[in-house]
C-alpha cells in the first residue's frame, strides 16, 4: 500500500475514531471487524496511488465510505439492546465496584486492587447488554481512577525521580566559574532550580508524545475504552501548547538563576 501524506493519516485516523465512538453500542470485537473492512478498503484505492496518498484523496475515499453516523445505521448500531445482564455480567460489574470500594478503604492495597478492578470493569463492558444497562455506572470508579492513574504517570514520568534524587542533595550542584559558591542543599534557589530542570524534561517530553500520539490516536483510544478521547487534532494541540510552556519557562528560569 502507498504511503499516506501526514496530513492525510491525521484525517483518515480521526475518521477512524469517529467510527468507533458511532459503533460504540456493539462489542469490541465487532467494532474492530468493521474498522478492518474501512482499512481494507483504503489499502484497496489506494493501491493506484504509486506516490504518497494524498489528503484529496483520503478524504475523496471518506466521502465514498459515507459519514461515521451512516455507517453505524448500516450496521444497525442505533437499535438500542433489550438483553439483559447475564448473572456473570452482574457479579463482574458490581464485584470491580466492590473491590474499588475495598482499595479506597485500605489504601495500601489499592495499588494492587486498581489494576484487577479496572480489568474486571473492561471485560464486565464487552457485553453490549452491560453497557446498554444502568449497571455500567457500577464499573465506571474503578476505570476512570484507574486511567487517571495512567495519564498522570504517562505525562509526569520525568519528575518522578525529582524528589527522591533532590532529597540526597545530590540532584544538582551548580558552580559558579569565578568563585566556589553552591547552592546549599534544601536552600529556595536549590529547589526552584530542581523542579525547574524536572518541568524542562517534562516539557520536551510532552512535544515528543505529541508526535507519538498524532498518528496513533485511534489506538490510544482504544486503551481508554468505553469513555470517548479527544482527537489528535485537539490531544496535539493541548501538549504542544502545554509543552512549549513548560520548555520556555523552565528554561527561562534555570538562565534566570544562573
Amino acid at each position: 500500500m502507498s504511503e499516506l501524506s501526514s496530513q492525510a493519516a491525521v484525517i483518515w485516523h480521526e475518521y477512524l475514531h469517529a467510527v468507533r465512538l458511532a459503533l460504540s453500542s456493539l462489542d469490541h470485537d465487532e467494532q474492530e471487524e468493521i474498522l478492518d473492512e474501512l482499512k481494507n478498503h483504503l489499502v484497496t484505492e489506494a493501491q493506484e496511488t504509486e506516490q504518497l496518498v494524498s489528503e484529496a484523496k483520503v478524504r475523496s475515499i471518506i466521502d465514498s465510505l459515507g459519514s461515521p453516523e451512516a455507517i453505524a445505521e448500516g450496521f444497525s448500531v442505533e437499535a438500542s439492546g433489550t438483553t439483559k445482564p447475564e448473572t456473570l455480567d452482574l457479579v463482574f460489574a458490581y464485584g470491580s465496584l466492590l473491590l474499588f470500594g475495598i482499595g479506597l478503604a485500605l489504601p495500601a492495597t489499592l495499588v494492587f486492587v486498581l489494576p484487577i478492578t479496572a480489568v474486571v470493569s473492561r471485560i464486565s463492558l464487552q457485553n453490549q447488554s452491560v453497557r446498554n444497562s444502568p449497571i455500567r455506572w457500577a464499573t465506571y470508579p474503578a476505570l476512570l481512577t484507574a486511567y487517571t492513574a495512567v495519564v498522570s504517570a504517562v505525562l509526569l514520568w520525568p519528575l518522578i525521580p525529582v524528589l527522591p534524587l533532590a532529597a540526597t542533595g545530590g540532584f544538582l550542584q551548580l558552580w559558579l566559574t569565578e568563585n566556589t559558591f553552591y547552592f546549599e542543599s534544601g536552600s529556595t534557589q536549590y529547589w526552584l532550580l530542581v523542579w525547574s530542570a524536572g518541568f524542562l524534561v517534562t516539557g520536551f517530553w510532552w512535544l515528543v508524545l505529541s508526535r507519538i500520539v498524532k498518528n496513533r490516536v485511534e489506538k490510544v483510544g482504544a486503551l481508554f475504552y468505553p469513555f470517548d478521547f479527544p482527537s489528535s487534532t485537539s490531544i496535539n494541540r493541548l501538549l504542544l501548547t502545554g509543552g512549549a510552556l513548560q520548555f520556555v519557562v523552565a528554561t527561562f528560569v534555570i538562565f534566570f538563576q544562573l
